[in-house]
């Protein structure tokens, strides 16, 4: 009987084709599985994040004495820019796994009513991708677990190298936001600059509202 041989040889574009689309897909598969496992820590750490962020709202001690829920600690506050649609909790901490699950604070910035400056990031195409459209006047919102929230106005919107650190200064009876993210944000890979959105402290209002509310639960 006849034996049937198959030999592949280097040289060959069919082979060479079979390995280039196998390399192809698996790196696709990588990304696609990456992206996902991202996504749903995303939105289960917000989800976490917004249950413990309002379980501190609904007790009259101050945020450092209730630390944790569940499996996240409190939320340090909550960025809103209502135009821009950013939204998102905030969380100590510029790594890599806070800034992939929430909005980071810069540890050594000024806290939510702190004078100083309040410096905050995100990734472009996560919680700051709204960042894209910002321009001089946007209002920000940032609510504390204690029913205070501080309004910025923004007044600069500027693009920097990384290494340009002076943005993270603070500036002599100001009380200011500083909102950083990668820049361009439709650049593939790793953005070479970064967009940085300052706003002024506007006046804070504590909720009498919220006030109320935390006095009638307590009756």
């Amino acid at each position: 009987m006849p034996q049937l041989r198959i030999r592949y040889s280097f040289d060959e574009p069919n082979y060479i084709w079979f390995w280039v689309r196998w390399i192809c897909f698996t790196a696709a598969s990588s990304c696609f599985v990456w992206g996902g496992f991202t996504w749903v820590e995303q939105r289960w750490y917000q989800a976490e994040a917004r249950e413990a962020f309002e379980q501190v709202s609904d007790v009259e001690v101050p945020h450092d004495a209730v630390t944790t829920h569940k499996n996240v600690d409190a939320p340090l506050a909550r960025l809103d820019i209502a135009r821009l649609n950013v939204s998102g909790y905030v969380q100590d901490g510029f790594d890599a796994r806070t800034l992939r699950r929430s909005i980071g604070h810069a540890p050594k910035s000024a806290k939510p009513g702190e004078r100083g400056n309040v410096i905050l990031a995100a990734h472009r195409d996560t919680f700051f991708a709204g960042l894209s459209g910002v321009k001089v006047g946007d209002i920000a919102n940032l609510q504390t677990p204690g029913g205070v929230t501080y309004r910025y106005k923004v007044s600069h919107v500027f693009v920097v190298d990384p290494q340009e650190s002076w943005v993270m200064r603070s500036k002599p009876n100001q009380n200011m936001l500083t909102l950083i993210t990668c820049y361009p944000f439709h650049f593939i890979g790793s953005a070479p600059q970064r967009l940085v959105v300052q706003a002024e402290q506007l006046s804070p209002s504590d909720s009498l509202q919220r006030s109320l509310q935390l006095t009638a639960h307590r009756m």
